[in-house]
């Protein structure tokens, strides 16, 4: 009942990403006929073939693999072939259809974590990681604009700083082992599956989930 409109999302889906390498939505398109519509199919693939002669073949580029290994997932084979097949570098993230819950990417927002690490250990791909530093300019470029359900001492510092600052801060800052509370969130977008469970088990609420993909990362 619901399989066809899955697979007209995946479509477009799909067509956001050729265009965002520079293949072109044009050259993959979804129609809707019953068995019975002989006739339209013929006129469909007429259609298809017509246009696809008057955009021209490709540019024969391909580099590295073309065959999914054992050890790959879908997922990765996808991005692979995509950096393979791109014809340009992507611009712009891709927006993902709100009914495709597999893809997309997560935001943290850094003036509401805490460093408790949960979601690093919830997530099943190991796509979140920690490093012992502080991003300090982009922490009070946005503690203006934060909003927090609840003021934690560590909000406070942040918009303390953020008052008293005689100039934008610049510099990220090492922290000791020790204060590994003070942590940044690394975010590896290519092995991401969106299951959300980080989203899920913050307990600040600082994850979020944003409907694109972002191609230029994750085929850099």
């Amino acid at each position: 009942m619901e399989g066809n409109f899955k697979a007209e999302q995946r479509v477009q889906f799909t067509k956001g990403l050729l265009d965002a390498v520079g293949i072109g939505a044009e050259r993959l398109d979804m129609f809707f006929m019953s068995s019975s519509m002989a006739p339209t199919l013929v006129n469909t693939m007429n259609l298809m073939i017509d246009r696809i002669r008057k955009l021209g073949p490709l540019p024969r580029k391909w580099s590295g693999i073309t065959q999914k290994s054992p050890d790959m997932s879908k997922r990765e084979f996808l991005f692979q072939m995509l950096k393979n097949m791109s014809l340009k570098a992507p611009e712009k993230p891709v927006p993902v259809p709100p009914e495709l819950e597999e893809f997309g990417r997560i935001e943290c927002d850094l003036t509401g974590c805490i460093g408790c690490k949960r979601c690093g250990e919830v997530c099943p791909e190991k796509a979140i990681d920690f490093k012992t530093e502080l991003d300090l300019p982009l922490i009070l470029q946005n503690i203006a604009g934060s909003k927090q359900e609840r003021v934690t001492k560590r909000y406070m510092l942040y918009k303390t700083l953020a008052k008293i600052a005689a100039k934008p801060s610049s510099k990220i800052l090492q922290v000791p082992n020790e204060m590994d509370e003070f942590c940044k969130l690394q975010y590896n977008p290519k092995k991401c599956v969106i299951c959300e469970k980080c989203a899920k088990i913050c307990p600040e609420r600082a994850i979020k989930i944003i409907k694109e993909l972002d191609l230029a990362t994750i085929l850099s």
